[in-house]
């Protein structure tokens, strides 16, 4: 059994990061994979991200992320950087490879998980907008007093709910 750990936000789940953990999932073809991910507690978020976020809170997220097929383990870290969590988890539970999305910028965590000796992998996935990304677009429609393009819901507050007659409507 191969252990693979990766790390991040994960608020406002998206397909980026569904594929991300998918591919972290299926890297070892033989003798199984055990994926570990750890998250960022709201209080990290909020400075990571600013004071608006995180959207989704950590429980939630959690729950979210061990809902997936091929998540074993999710744990939450204070820090900015997941550099002390991988450090302490390491101790406990040798990781081998530890894994980002090929969009990764920059990798603070480098210097310990080198130190550690975990081989490090950037999955190369196809990620068509962030998190950020998605909520700057919900903003600009909600802005415009619309909910974005595609949307189920009414554009304005007094519009029908497709798919429910008008009787079934009334909250009186």
């Amino acid at each position: 059994m191969t252990h693979v750990f990766t790390n991040g936000v994960f608020d406002l789940f998206h397909v980026g990061h569904l594929r991300m953990l998918r591919a972290a999932s299926s890297i070892i073809t033989d003798g199984g994979v055990y994926l570990t991910v750890a998250i960022n507690d709201d209080t990290s978020v909020a400075r990571i991200r600013g004071e608006d976020r995180p959207i989704i809170p950590c429980e939630h997220r959690r729950e979210l992320l061990l809902g997936l097929y091929g998540v074993r383990h999710v744990i939450t870290f204070s820090e900015d950087t997941a550099c002390e969590i991988i450090e302490f988890y390491h101790r406990q539970h040798p990781i081998d490879v530890y894994v980002k999305g090929d969009d990764t910028e920059e990798l603070p965590e480098e210097k310990i998980l080198c130190d550690l000796g975990i081989e490090i992998r950037f999955l190369e996935t196809e990620k068509p907008d962030s998190a950020s990304q998605i909520i700057e677009r919900c903003h600009r429609a909600y802005q415009r007093g619309m909910m974005p393009v595609g949307s189920p819901y009414p554009t304005t507050p007094d519009a029908p709910l497709p798919g429910i007659s008008q009787q079934e409507q009334r909250f009186e």
